[in-house]
């Protein structure tokens, strides 16, 4: 049984399962109020975050960690271009 019906509210996000109030996203699922995140499971309220689970209300973690606004961008970048370049 879903917590939200589908994905509802979710704007301009690709392959969100269960989700509620996304937007800008990547492969969510069971969370809500997620924004600009790449693979995320069963969190809330995060922003610029990737690889993260179980967590809530925080900004620029990778796995669960947390980074400088500065750091997290560039590491994202190294990432997304080792993901596009593969």
């Amino acid at each position: 049984m879903s917590f939200f019906p589908s994905s509802a509210t979710c704007n301009f996000c690709i392959r969100t399962d269960d989700s509620k109030d996304c937007s800008n996203s990547y492969n969510v699922i069971c969370s809500n109020k997620i924004s600009n995140s790449l693979f995320i499971q069963d969190c809330f309220n995060l922003y610029e975050c990737m690889f993260c689970s179980h967590i809530a209300s925080k900004r620029f973690c990778i796995a669960n960690m947390q980074f400088e606004e500065q750091e997290y961008y560039e590491i994202k970048k190294l990432i997304i271009d080792w993901i596009l370049n593969s």
